[in-house]
């Protein structure tokens, strides 16, 4: 029986092996992913699903539509991206200038910074398109425990560890098509290395429904070609620092992170 992520894809799925272009070492030509359409079945939306006015932003109104009919294509996906804003830089060091990739970032969620938490902006200011991005990941994985969506056109990363709750894995879901673009993993037992690092690792394929990885390891992005790089990955962030009307709004959405009791700070 396939597992639950598999049966919410509305399109076969299958291993780099099946790429047309396979070239066996070189890992830029190898496809992620077969030129086929591709669709997520989105996981039950809550009743308090914000319906828009003449003064909604279109990316809002755009997600509300996907919402509505249960699926989104990767195809839609994309067009989302196109309407959503970027952010001007990226706080991460180890993501290389937006302007030489054409890169843009959009992420909801929850923060963490030192001893600082709560939610990022967009959460509030595009809860529709929160919601949707949540419901592609539960609609893929339903039990996902994470605090905060990153959706990623065209970033390439240096080697770096994330500051994440240990034990909880990154979900990285591709959504369109491209060459190369693996991500590499620090294994201190694998046979790939790059120049940017010095420890041996794994490179892995970002192909469809979706990977997960030790995002708390060293990782990086390798370099791709043939296509806009379209990610969206689900992450926790270390002990998050959330007001009960924080975690309501989450859970209004759709995110849901670890137990309160275990992991996260609650504060008044």
């Amino acid at each position: 029986m396939a597992s639950p992520a598999l049966q919410q894809i509305h399109a076969p799925t299958f291993s780099i092996s099946d790429s047309e272009d396979d070239q066996g070492g070189d890992t830029v030509e190898r496809w992620n992913m077969r030129d086929v359409q591709m669709w997520i079945q989105l996981a039950p939306i809550p009743d308090t699903l914000i319906v828009p006015d003449s003064h909604t932003n279109s990316a809002e109104r755009f997600a509300f539509g996907l919402l509505s009919t249960g699926w989104a294509s990767y195809a839609d996906m994309g067009l989302l991206m196109d309407l959503l804003p970027s952010a001007s830089r990226s706080r991460r060091s180890s993501v290389t200038d937006l302007t030489q990739t054409g890169g843009k970032l959009f992420y909801c969620g929850a923060y963490r910074h030192g001893p600082m938490g709560g939610l990022m902006t967009n959460t509030m200011q595009y809860p529709n398109v929160s919601r949707l991005l949540a419901s592609c990941i539960k609609g893929l994985s339903p039990a996902a425990c994470f605090t905060s969506l990153a959706f990623h056109r065209n970033i390439l990363t240096s080697p770096h560890i994330d500051n994440n709750e240990p034990g909880i894995n990154n979900l990285i879901v591709p959504l369109s098509r491209w060459k190369g673009g693996q991500l590499w993993v620090a294994n201190p037992h694998g046979r790939d290395y790059i120049r940017a690092a010095t420890v041996p690792g794994n490179i892995i394929q970002v192909s469809p429904p979706m990977i997960a990885i030790d995002a708390n390891k060293l990782h990086a992005t390798m370099p791709w070609e043939g296509g806009d790089r379209l990610i969206l990955i689900a992450y926790h962030v270390r002990q998050p620092v959330l007001s009960p009307r924080e975690r309501c709004i989450l859970a209004n959405i759709g995110i849901t992170p670890s137990s309160p009791s275990s992991h996260t700070v609650v504060i008044d």
